[in-house]
């Protein structure tokens, strides 16, 4: 969480996108949004529940956010 002011480092995780869009802010911010924070790296979350009257485990891929980063 979090915004993705510049300057952007090595912290921030920034695409080569982002570091440009950024660049581009700095100078005009009305011709470029704020680069976003986004999610880069995910993991899986395993899950158990009452499903129609049963107990069923189930493996969701990509559910707990890991790392981010502005793009």
């Amino acid at each position: 969480a979090g915004r993705c002011t510049g300057p952007l480092g090595s912290k921030d995780n920034p695409s080569n996108h982002a570091i440009m869009q950024n660049m581009v802010r700095a100078s005009r911010p009305d011709r470029a949004p704020e680069p976003c924070c986004i999610p880069t790296k995910l993991s899986p979350l395993s899950m158990i529940y009452l499903e129609h009257g049963n107990i069923v485990m189930k493996h969701h891929e990509d559910m707990i956010v890991e790392e981010c980063g502005c793009r």
